[in-house]
């Protein structure tokens, strides 16, 4: 909860500078690499805590499944064909 609250905190204080006209790239890049750098850390805490845990990836960790949700949707965009529809398939 502690990193969230400093990736809302660095949000906000993108919003007020920007409008107040005031948000120049330079301090537009940093906020967004530390905010990066916060969720990579978060990553990999998590990933972490998941190789530790002794019972694997069972469905009765939430975290195992969020993970395990993202890798599917992941692998079936990146792997699976892009096939276009039938042509049968379409409503006359």
């Amino acid at each position: 909860m502690f990193f969230e609250t400093i990736c809302i905190l660095l949000s906000i204080s993108e919003i007020i500078l920007f409008a107040r006209h005031r948000l120049e790239p330079g301090t537009y890049l940093v906020l967004q690499v530390v905010k990066s750098t916060i969720w990579t850390v978060v990553f990999i805490i998590y990933v972490v805590r998941l190789a530790t845990l002794k019972d694997g990836l069972g469905a009765t960790n939430p975290l195992a499944f969020f993970l395990g949700g993202d890798l599917e949707a992941i692998i079936l965009l990146c792997v699976a064909p892009i096939t276009p529809p039938s042509p049968s398939a379409r409503a006359p």
